[in-house]
């Protein structure tokens, strides 16, 4: 009787211990795997779309005309409407109107608005670039303006030129101011120069 009541009591003792460890180290998971099934489920979804590579978007854009030539004087200035075209990767294009940046390298030789509507300065010609800039693409275009003018000497009568008979010189031409030429500062633009012979005035 005695053997078996100490029996019993260490039974009692053993279960006692297991239930304090179950109860420390919390409820047993077995090796299959079921506590990663349990992060899996409490993990957010991501519902970010994959993007779509069949997607039709803007590949680049162009101007219509890549150079221009226009003439200009003091009452005699002209104008022209750059057109912005953009090419999608799907081979369709649309004119762009809004939303364009345009920009002029010498503002000296006239100027462009919002519109792409670009006008020749009265007062020098000479040769700078329109630049036209959308959804970070950009594109450019050469302009060069030829300027005209009649330059009269006081207390001379033009009407004594227009009889007279021309006569074509080899040695002389006249051009536009030489890049590098120095103007003296509160001077005016230079229109014209005269080469020949190899010297310049």
């Amino acid at each position: 009787m005695r053997l078996l009541a100490v029996m019993l009591v260490v039974g009692c003792g053993g279960k006692e211990e297991a239930s304090r460890a179950a109860a420390v180290d919390g409820p047993a998971v077995d090796s299959g795997g079921s506590e990663a099934e349990v992060e899996e489920a409490d993990a957010p979804e991501d519902t970010a779309e994959p993007s779509d590579p069949e997607a039709v978007v803007l590949d680049s854009i162009h101007l219509d005309r890549t150079r221009l030539d226009l003439e200009t004087g003091p009452d005699a200035t002209q104008e022209y409407r750059f057109v912005l075209t953009g090419l999608w990767t799907d081979g369709s294009t649309e004119r762009l109107l809004l939303d364009v940046e345009w920009a002029i390298e010498d503002e000296a030789v006239g100027r462009i608005d919002e519109f792409g509507l670009f006008t020749t300065s009265g007062d020098r010609g000479g040769r700078t670039y329109i630049g036209a800039a959308y959804e970070g693409l950009t594109t450019s275009a050469e302009v060069i303006v030829q300027y005209k003018d009649d330059l009269i000497i006081g207390g001379v009568d033009a009407a004594l030129f227009d009889e007279a008979e021309s006569v074509p010189s080899e040695g002389s031409n006249m051009l536009y101011p030489e890049d590098g030429t120095v103007i003296p500062r509160n001077e005016p633009a230079m229109r014209f120069q005269w080469s020949g012979d190899g010297a310049s005035a």
